[in-house]
């Protein structure tokens, strides 16, 4: 409350013009700090929404990708060919 009494002092010696620029300044960044709370509640409302949705089990899928050589095996006459 002290800072608010200290603000609205100093902007008491300003010009007029000059006053209400500094006073939509100061509206336009509490509304925007509001605008950003509410967006941030009704972002976790949404998240809270999903999060208490089960979803299906996903089905197992037919790959074996982990099982298969990382290089292919060469046949033993192609191997004798690289050596020469």
């Amino acid at each position: 409350m002290l800072a608010l009494s200290l603000l609205f002092a100093e902007t008491k010696r300003l010009p007029p013009p000059v006053r209400a620029k500094a006073m939509m300044a100061i509206l336009g960044l509490i509304v925007l700090g509001i605008g950003l709370i509410a967006m941030v509640v009704l972002g976790g409302m949404i998240v809270k929404r999903l999060a208490r949705h089960r979803s299906r089990p996903s089905e197992p899928r037919d790959d074996s990708w982990y099982q298969k050589p990382l290089e292919p095996e060469t046949p033993p006459d192609a191997a004798d060919d690289n050596d020469r």
